[in-house]
């Protein structure tokens, strides 16, 4: 089957994109051609959860994701958390005060403990092993995220892969439940870089 193209057609079925979509990575090397030609395309998430290639497309996709975070030396933004089926990464790094006026800034600090004022991470994104995309939070929302915040990002998957991915962010949630967490990792992620 070849993909249909158009902007606002999906890929897999050829139907207008009137519901959740997903954009594929945009190449994937060791593909055939069956499965290579829908890179860069955009796919109902319903469809893409249903296609027979997912996990194959997926699979090939997650560690060229991975890729820029772990040789980028923080420029790209940093590789936090790595597990079997899942990575959490953030980046790029920038002021988040800037712009604002002495009060805002004041507030900031009260309201984000003692890194506020500090270059931070604009997001932080769960790259899926299993499903060739995000779920992305803004860096100071990750404990509205972790908790049910990313469910709004799934709209469109089956209740199966909702629920692997509920199991996902349960994990990922033992690992990092807080923001003080997450800053401490990412503290040492930049030692470990400075020491290098």
């Amino acid at each position: 089957m070849k993909p249909h193209f158009g902007e606002d057609i999906c890929s897999l079925c050829g139907k207008s994109l009137d519901r959740p979509t997903i954009g594929l990575s945009w190449f994937i090397g060791n593909l055939p051609e069956e499965i290579f030609q829908y890179g860069e395309t955009t796919m109902h998430m319903d469809c893409f959860d249903g296609w027979k290639h997912r996990l194959r497309f997926s699979h090939e996709a997650y560690p060229l994701s991975l890729k820029r975070y772990k040789v980028s030396r923080g420029q790209s933004g940093y590789l936090l958390h790595e597990a079997e089926n899942y990575a959490l990464v953030c980046g790029p790094i920038g002021p988040h005060t800037s712009n604002t006026t002495p009060l805002v800034a004041d507030l900031f600090r009260t309201w984000h403990g003692s890194h506020a004022g500090e270059l931070a991470p604009f997001y932080t994104d769960v790259i899926l092993r299993d499903w060739d995309f995000r779920l992305r939070s803004n860096w100071y929302d990750w404990e509205q995220f972790i908790f049910d915040g990313y469910k709004q990002q799934y709209d469109g998957l089956s209740t199966e892969s909702k629920a692997q991915i509920d199991d996902i962010m349960t994990q990922l949630r033992g690992h990092i439940p807080g923001l003080e967490t997450l800053w401490a990792i990412l503290d040492q992620k930049r030692t470990e870089l400075e020491d290098d």
